[in-house]
Formats: structure tokens, C-alpha cells, sequence
């Protein structure tokens, strides 16, 4: 006699619920397109397209959420350019480092740490639910 077990889905945590969806970042860039997508499962994938240059990245990774605070981790990127075979990448890194977000009606507001040249920096990005 043989016994099997499925696993099951995990279902979704009631605190990943309101970021689950697309958003694009909002004022739109002349240079740049930046989408996230967040699924219920706790995993992301962020889409960064060069306008112009014809290239972006792609990353994945997971995410967690515990009241305010917003943890994405990258854990791949996909570099796309022109005429070139597409480059992956395995990286374990910070999203939104620090991060923090807020959602007021259809704008999602992340606030984190950057690092510019001249050291960390605050900043905030907001994205249009799609």
C-alpha cells in the first residue's frame, strides 16, 4: 500500500493582501519604466526598462510585510540589452532598503534608504495600482 500527500497552497497572509497586484511608478520618467508585481505567495518580480537604450532588468525575489514595514529581497536579475544573449544573474539583495510603504486609495508610497555617492540617502517612490 502506497501513501501519497499533496502539498497544499499556502494561503496568502491577510498583511501581503493590499500590495498583492501591478503597480507602475508614477510621475512616469522620460528616461526610465519601473513596474512591480507583487503575488500572494510572498514573491515579487520588478520590471526596469531603459527607454531609448532598448535594454532593462528583470528581478525576482520574495517579500514579507509586518505593519508598515516592507521587506523585498532580490534573489535574481535578467539583464536585457540589444543584440545580446540575456544575462542572469543570482544576487541576494535589498529591495527597498529600511523599507516602509503606505497605500492611499490606488498610490502605493515606499519609503527607504538609497546609497548615492555621497552616502544613504531617504527616499520615496510612489506606483499607480494598474
Amino acid at each position: 500500500m502506497a501513501l501519497t500527500a499533496c502539498k497544499k497552497d499556502k494561503p496568502a497572509q491577510a498583511e501581503l493582501l493590499p500590495l498583492v497586484g501591478s503597480w507602475t511608478e508614477t510621475p512616469v520618467s522620460p528616461d526610465y519604466q519601473r513596474k512591480l508585481f507583487f503575488s500572494a505567495d510572498g514573491t515579487f518580480t520588478m520590471h526596469f526598462t531603459y527607454y531609448g537604450l532598448q535594454g532593462g532588468v528583470t528581478s525576482t525575489g520574495s517579500y514579507s510585510v509586518s505593519g508598515n514595514k516592507l521587506t523585498a529581497i532580490i534573489k535574481s536579475q535578467v539583464f536585457l540589452e540589444p543584440k545580446r544573449q540575456p544575462e542572469i544573474r543570482a544576487v541576494e539583495q535589498s529591495l527597498f532598503d529600511s523599507g516602509t510603504f503606505s497605500i492611499t486609495g490606488n498610490v502605493l508610497t515606499v519609503n527607504f534608504l538609497s546609497y548615492p555617492a555621497d552616502g544613504p540617502e531617504p527616499t520615496t517612490i510612489k506606483f499607480l495600482k494598474n
